[in-house]
């Protein structure tokens, strides 16, 4: 069973308009990208069980919402290391556990998730640069226990969100095409970047 793997890179201030729009970006396939101001259209959705890790943050909080708007199962997983139980939404099956922790293939296993949207991370560019071994630790080995857990059961797709901006260090050009140079220049960033490498 082949797991489909996207890439996607987000800032946090794209997301600050209380109607969620932009969080329909990190929907699989569900919406469909209408113009060059990032609209989005509800295409058929039919019900599927759906993982959001950092879903107690607050760009994770509102993917998981629009899952459920669209008629998903929803499980939210999030270790609250800087997310808040307030941002899971109603309906949402939380799961307070760390995505470095073993009993994440327990609960693969046990659920067998369709998709997995994966937004829990390290994000502090300084503390990534006070201990980069920590932020490896999350950003990279939390990655690869969800990965493999996916594939473990066959999980269809996999959305690995990345970052906005510390990618690409300091572009030459503003606004940056995702097709720009990568040129990280934090831990943080490195990480971001290695786990697009890896899923590539």
């Amino acid at each position: 069973h082949s797991l489909s793997v996207e890439s996607r890179r987000v800032s946090a201030p794209s997301l600050r308009n209380p109607n969620k729009r932009a969080a329909k970006d990190f929907l699989d396939g569900g919406f469909k990208h209408t113009s060059t101001e990032s609209s989005f259209k509800l295409m058929s959705y039919s019900p599927r069980r759906v993982l959001v890790t950092g879903g107690a943050g607050f760009i994770g909080s509102h993917v998981a919402d629009a899952y459920l708007e669209a008629g998903c199962d929803v499980w939210v997983l999030d270790n609250l290391s800087s997310g808040g139980r307030a941002n899971i939404p109603e309906g949402a099956e939380f799961i307070e556990l760390d995505i470095r922790d073993d009993d994440v293939l327990k609960l693969f296993r046990k659920v067998r998730f369709d998709i997995v949207n994966h937004h829990a991370a390290q994000i502090d560019v300084r503390t990534s640069v006070a201990d980069p071994t920590i932020d490896a630790s999350i950003n990279l080995q939390g990655l690869l226990n969800l990965t493999e857990a996916a594939i473990d059961v066959g999980t269809r797709r996999f959305i690995f969100v990345s970052s906005g901006g510390v990618v690409y260090g300091e572009p030459s050009t503003i606004p940056t095409s995702e097709t720009a140079p990568k040129a990280p220049l934090s831990p943080y960033g490195v990480s971001k970047f290695t786990g697009e490498l890896y899923l590539n």
